[in-house]
């Protein structure tokens, strides 16, 4: 069943019985249906995630669905949620897996928020982008390189240790609370496309896409050798997928890669950057990731 058909019905329950509050306890799916309960009845909700995959259980993007599990849209509640009441010992039992995609997710922060300060382009308050959001992303980016390697060796344990806490604490607030004071830019341009591939969606998660999205946009910034040798070092510590086959699309030749950097160049997303990329800028940057030792 769509989410657009869960609404519906759950809608309807929840007028039926007088609820005041809506309560989401999940993972981004569930969360997303209890958020679009939440707006169409006009009544706060309480996010309640029990996996830190991304930064959504603390903002106010409700993704959609259809039938196949395509991504179609992305609504947005009036206001983010009242609560977000986050049990790390819950947390700590998901799968590994789930916890290295909210790291890829988070990873995005620092380097969006930073174009989105450089660009043209709105928060999704309707403002310039905030400067606290853009050192909100910095410390974001801080946290998960000094407590990410150890987080991830605790994911799926049970045991709740400091790199743990601090890493959830990135994800789903941090990452959360500066993205939505600035905005997105190249890596969820990128992030975007990959989700639409069919064997990359099948195949990989979200903040993995995200993460290859964020190597992709420091390449196209120039940042520095030390910088991209830091930020791909990191990933390769903690297993993150970096090449479009480790995420599902085998044989991604020159014209499969600039296919997706003229796509990704189409986003509305890319005017949050210094300096306006194109399909070529993209391609380029993705072939230098797809060969980065």
């Amino acid at each position: 069943m769509s989410r657009t058909r869960k609404w519906t019905v759950w809608r309807s329950l929840v007028r039926t019985r007088g609820g005041e509050v809506v309560v989401g306890i999940g993972g981004g799916r569930t969360l997303d249906v209890a958020k679009g309960v939440s707006r169409r009845t006009a009544l706060p909700f309480v996010s309640v995630p029990t996996v830190a995959s991304t930064d959504a259980p603390a903002t106010r993007g409700i993704v959609i669905y259809d039938d196949h599990h395509t991504m179609i849209a992305v609504e947005q509640m009036d206001q983010n949620p009242a609560f977000v009441i986050v049990d790390t010992a819950v947390i700590a039992k998901a799968p590994a897996r789930l916890l290295r995609g909210g790291i890829g997710d988070a990873l995005t922060a620092k380097f969006e928020a930073e174009g989105a300060w450089k660009g043209s382009g709105l928060s999704k308050q309707g403002t310039r982008p905030l400067k606290t959001g853009v050192m909100l992303g910095d410390i974001c980016y801080r946290m998960l390189l000094e407590h990410g390697p150890g987080a991830m060796q605790a994911a799926g344990t049970g045991e709740v240790t400091a790199d743990l806490e601090a890493v959830i604490e990135a994800i789903l607030w941090l990452s959360a609370v500066a993205f939505e004071n600035t905005g997105l830019s190249v890596a969820h341009a990128i992030a975007t496309e990959l989700g639409a591939i069919e064997p990359i969606r099948r195949h990989s998660l979200h903040g993995e896409h995200a993460a290859y999205g964020t190597l992709v946009q420091a390449v196209a910034e120039g940042r520095s050798a030390d910088e991209l040798t830091t930020l791909f070092g990191f990933c390769d510590e903690i297993g993150m997928p970096r090449r479009l086959a480790d995420l599902g699309l085998t044989g991604a030749d020159n014209a499969a890669i600039e296919s997706l950097a003229a796509r990704c160049a189409k986003s509305p997303f890319l005017v949050n950057q210094e300096r306006m990329l194109d399909a070529t800028d993209l391609s380029a940057a993705i072939q230098f990731v797809e060969n980065y030792a």
